[in-house]
């Protein structure tokens, strides 16, 4: 698994290909951890998987795993291009 770091914040508008999807840098805010320690928060920009519709994922300076689906259509650990019924767990299964 690839993950993307970078040592400082870069300028909006960059783009990165992750899985095949596009995320677009659009902000990047100073940040202070619980510890003091100062980092940098990023908002990227893409698309959702499953409807198109662009939302914003934030992430620290790594890029690792990004979430592919609006909040809509998020489905915590079932890849996007699965063509599997997603089922909570307990659920009934049939």
């Amino acid at each position: 698994m690839t993950v993307l770091r970078f040592n400082t914040a870069p300028e909006p508008g960059l783009v990165v290909v992750h899985r095949g999807q596009q995320y677009e840098l659009i902000t990047s805010q100073p940040h202070r951890r619980r510890d003091g320690t100062p980092t940098v928060v990023l908002s990227w920009q893409s698309r959702c998987a499953t409807c198109g519709e662009p939302f914003i994922v934030t992430t620290g300076l790594s890029l690792k795993d990004p979430n592919r689906r609006c909040p809509r259509h998020h489905r915590p650990g079932l890849p996007a291009n699965s063509k599997r019924k997603a089922y909570r767990r307990g659920g009934v299964h049939g």
